[in-house]
């Protein structure tokens, strides 16, 4: 599924198991960076940091960056290795 570009001054990336960024093409955990990116939830500080890494927001899926664009291709599952 195409997730489309990112919007001004917002990065994507793809990322592997370690949270090393990937080159485009190979696919990894989706992730999200900028701005917009939520600072965390609500009164649950275990979730946002199991969702926030740094700067990243990581989506839940795996997917891959192609022409700037950010791929979706499933879900990531718990247990996936991503190597």
């Amino acid at each position: 599924v195409a997730g489309g570009r990112p919007v001004a001054r917002t990065t994507i990336g793809g990322f592997d198991g370690q949270g090393g960024a990937l080159a485009a093409g190979r696919v990894g955990e989706g992730r999200v960076a900028g701005p917009s990116r939520m600072d965390g939830y609500f009164r649950n500080e275990a979730a946002s940091a199991e969702a926030l890494d740094g700067a990243w927001l990581k989506t839940g899926d795996l997917g891959f960056v192609h022409d700037g664009a950010l791929y979706l291709v499933q879900p990531l599952l718990s247990g996936t290795d991503l190597g």
